[in-house]
């Protein structure tokens, strides 16, 4: 008797800790821009691979052509651009470090103008629309600590510059001027 009622404990002791492991693995809700580029152009940030990964996905347009993001949409959607969620599906795999590495000094450089572009995002979760500074308030509410929509490291990419004979990437661009 006494053995049952531990082997029952023991049963529903195990049965609460994966019943509520389970309850911090919901789909966390992705927002991201609205739109990946206007007027026939597909926006992004380094590499130009980045706007095939986008059109197979249906982000932009496969008549679309590829572009170099402007300084002003690069500021304005940097919570999505500097996410996971931007560069760990539309960057390419051997191209992601870079990526990453850039995202600090892009911040440095811009924040002013990433502050004032902020407010003019839209910001999508696939079924409404949202304004870039409810956005921000709600996933600062619900991330790590990291203040952005992707949750998690705050790393992401260069918004602008120029490449050099060897392809390298420079950071030529300021929130001053492009």
């Amino acid at each position: 008797m006494n053995r049952t009622r531990t082997l029952i404990a023991t049963l529903l002791g195990l049965a609460l800790i994966l019943g509520l492991a389970g309850c911090g693995n919901s789909q966390r809700r992705i927002y991201s821009p609205e739109r990946f580029g206007e007027n026939g152009r597909c926006y992004y940030v380094n590499d130009i691979s980045e706007v095939r990964l986008l059109q197979d996905d249906r982000r932009c347009e496969r008549t679309w052509t590829a572009y170099p993001m402007p300084l002003d949409w690069r500021q304005r959607y940097d919570d999505y651009y500097g996410s996971p969620d931007y560069y760990s599906k539309y960057v390419p795999t051997d191209r992601r470090s870079t990526y990453v590495r850039g995202e600090e000094e892009f911040r440095k450089v811009n924040g002013p103008g990433i502050a004032r572009q902020r407010a003019s995002a839209t910001y999508t979760d696939g079924k409404r629309k949202y304004s870039g500074p409810d956005v921000a308030k709600s996933r600062s509410a619900t991330s790590s600590g990291s203040g952005g929509l992707g949750g998690g490291s705050r790393s992401g990419g260069l918004g602008g510059g120029s490449r050099s004979s060897s392809g390298s990437r420079t950071s030529g661009r300021t929130s001053a001027g492009r």
